[in-house]
């Protein structure tokens, strides 16, 4: 792909979504401009910061200190949702509004240690990639999360043709053009990961520290895991249509094993012994067959009861500035958990 002629867009806008972070706030975009002050790429120089507020149930606290930040550093812009949307969603916000030549995302609780952007930036370079992810050492998550980001990479390996199994976090590097193609993908339940990832395979992991968590404490479980294994399914793998067919298949499996039954009882006064072992298997064949068109038309169906798209009231503020706005969410199509 062609690369942009310089103009006065920064080399790189980090988005990063907020929710009930404002004391953390601070140090890390204070930490950022140590490290970005005098980023030049390619003709681009300078940074700027997207913070989204995702509707912080704080009293205000977040978004107050959000604006407070924004009137400090001239480089921060922040986006209030009136709603909650969840991370997904957050971050494909602030890639709508980012302008920069290069993008980064990462997360609000200074576990992702800002000083690595220029390593990764670096690496993406000299290794010509478009997208560079951070692998953490040490990551502080619990065994069931672990264990479900493992299950996790793996398919995504085999669903998206990747040579390797990437390791997927928040804290990431990548071309400008990457984040604006994932926001025009239209998807159901779109995850940013898996988005960036349908335009280019030609990404790599760097490793980096894993920091304690400073404030609050982590929204995944064991649901949350098990969302995004069916969301990759069902939205960013073929198996949607292998799903489809095993469906079938059953059914018709049934239908002939029915058939099969019933010719064999009018020949017969008394059913053969294998008769009946064959009536069980068409009927659990037809179980399973109801069971699973069930479960997939209800995953469908509670995707679009919840998440269909609606209109979000926006608060942006930049540089002293705050401006309301009733635009549609920035989202490539309906919002995420």
């Amino acid at each position: 792909m062609a690369e942009p002629t310089p103009t006065h867009s920064p080399a790189l806008s980090v988005v990063i979504p907020c929710y009930c972070s404002g004391e953390s706030l601070p140090s890390l975009v204070a930490q950022l401009d140590s490290h970005l002050a005098d980023l030049s790429i390619e003709g681009y120089t300078g940074y700027e910061v997207v913070l989204v507020d995702d509707a912080s149930p704080d009293n205000g606290a977040t978004w107050q200190k959000i604006e407070a930040i924004a009137n400090q550093w001239s480089a921060v812009r922040g986006i209030q949702l009136a709603q909650n949307v969840g991370q997904q969603a957050a971050v494909l916000c602030g890639l709508h509004a980012a302008t920069g030549y290069m993008h980064a995302t990462m997360d609000d609780d200074g576990q992702h240690d800002p000083a690595y952007l220029l390593t990764m930036l670096e690496k993406l370079k000299k290794e010509n990639l478009d997208i560079v992810i951070a692998s953490l050492k040490s990551k502080n998550h619990g065994f069931i999360r672990s264990v479900g980001s493992l299950a996790v990479r793996h398919l995504a390996k085999a669903m998206m043709g990747l040579n390797t199994a990437i390791r997927y976090s928040s804290f990431r590097v990548f071309k400008g053009w990457v984040g604006k193609q994932a926001l025009a993908i239209k998807v159901r339940k779109p995850v940013v990961g898996y988005l960036l990832l349908k335009n280019t395979h030609n990404v790599a992991n760097y490793k980096t520290p894993h920091q304690p968590r400073k404030e609050g404490t982590s929204n995944y479980t064991f649901w949350t895991l098990a969302q995004y294994f069916m969301v990759m399914v069902l939205e960013y793998s073929p198996l949607e249509r292998w799903l489809k067919l095993s469906i079938v298949s059953l059914a018709v499996v049934s239908l002939l094993g029915t058939v099969a039954v019933a010719f064999v009882a009018q020949k017969e006064s008394v059913l053969s012994p294998w008769a009946m072992p064959m009536v069980v298997v068409a009927i659990g064949c037809v179980a399973l067959s109801l069971a699973m068109w069930l479960t997939w038309r209800l995953s469908l169906l509670a995707t679009r009861l919840t998440h269909a798209p609606k209109q979000w009231h926006t608060t942006a503020v930049a540089n002293s500035t705050a401006v309301m706005t009733t635009q549609p969410a920035t989202l490539p199509a309906e919002t995420p958990v």
